[in-house]
């Protein structure tokens, strides 16, 4: 009697044909914590616990295409309760689904941008003039009225955060 090898994925696949997007996942990341991109993070954390998209996004509230365009990539903005809600589903840390601009606007752009305005020593209409926009925008962002644009963000403030 002869025996195959059996090839063991480190997660479970729920689907045959999502088999070889989960496979790839094992190949290219022996483990989580060696992922650095948030969409194959999601996708990992999702083939990990044997979840489609739509199931994802059933739990979470929100379409199954708002739920693919976060695995993708697509999206430059989502809701904060949102990623709450997907961090607590896969039992990770909400941080680990946020980039550089997201922890920004999260840890208070507010602040953030009132600091260094501070640190060059402007007032908000010159400052607005030195990133060519307008006080009330300067005004908004500060007070958090307004959510900066991610364009804007790395510009001006991404190689200062």
């Amino acid at each position: 009697m002869r025996f195959a090898p059996l090839y063991i994925l480190s997660f479970q696949v729920t689907q045959t044909k999502k088999i070889s997007e989960a496979f790839s996942l094992n190949r290219k990341y022996r483990r989580y914590e060696d992922i650095v991109s948030i969409p194959d993070r999601l996708r990992w954390r999702r083939h990990e616990l044997g979840l489609l998209q739509k199931e994802v996004a059933a739990k979470i509230g929100v379409t199954r295409s708002v739920y693919n365009s976060l695995e993708t990539g697509e999206v430059d903005s989502c809701d904060p309760a949102v990623m709450d809600k997907l961090a607590a589903l896969y039992g990770i840390p909400v941080s680990d689904l946020l980039d550089d601009y997201h922890r920004f606007l999260l840890n208070g752009q507010g602040q953030a941008i009132q600091a260094l305005r501070a640190s060059l020593n402007m007032t908000r209409a010159q400052f607005a003039d030195h990133l060519h926009t307008g006080v009330r925008n300067i005004q908004a962002w500060e007070t958090e009225q307004k959510t900066i644009s991610k364009r804007m963000w790395e510009a001006h403030f991404k190689k200062r955060t």
